[in-house]
């Protein structure tokens, strides 16, 4: 899970699978089933569309590292996760909410957790503190790889952006619990 991966490497990997929505309602009605959870009217998709069940999604960038993330989760090493705002921003996408539900697939788009994001906290790169590092769940959870292994990763995204990464770009972490899981 600390490997940092090129372009290159990206695309000689398997894709992640896209979950079938089938199986996402299936597992969304399982966990209001077991959580007795009451759920929403209607959840915001990243599109900005509405949706009668949260966002599903994979961490990753291919299948061996969709299934890494989705095992950190599930076994409670990784209870954060750090994005690049501009990707967002280039995007259209708006940023992540606290207070929000979404499903965790693996690499094969197999609904695997369903998380509740507990806190957002968007700063400069430069900023982020030893405890983001720590429940990133990355290398030693030392803030240093943590800097190392992320200053890469979005070098790499911010170059396929057209932008030069800098420590004062702003980032955004999500903190979450994992609400159920299969």
């Amino acid at each position: 899970m600390s490997e940092v991966y090129d372009s290159a490497e990206y695309a000689q990997e398997q894709e992640i699978i896209t979950p079938e929505i089938s199986q996402v309602e299936a597992f969304w009605t399982r966990a209001l089933n077991a959580t007795k959870l009451q759920p929403a009217a209607a959840y915001m998709a990243q599109d900005g569309l509405l949706s009668l069940v949260p966002v599903a999604f994979a961490y990753g960038a291919d299948q061996r590292s969709a299934d890494e993330y989705a095992q950190a989760v599930l076994s409670g090493k990784k209870r954060a996760t750090t994005s690049y705002v501009p990707a967002y921003e280039e995007a259209g996408v708006g940023l992540p909410s606290s207070g929000t539900f979404s499903v965790l697939c693996d690499g094969q788009g197999v609904p695997r957790a369903l998380l509740y994001t507990t806190e957002v906290l968007v700063q400069e790169f430069a900023d982020i503190a030893e405890r983001t590092a720590l429940l990133e769940g990355e290398g030693d959870g030392s803030i240093a790889q943590w800097q190392e292994i992320y200053r890469e990763v979005f070098t790499l995204e911010a170059q396929d952006l057209g932008y030069e990464f800098t420590e004062t770009d702003l980032v955004i972490t999500e903190f979450f619990e994992v609400f159920y899981a299969e």
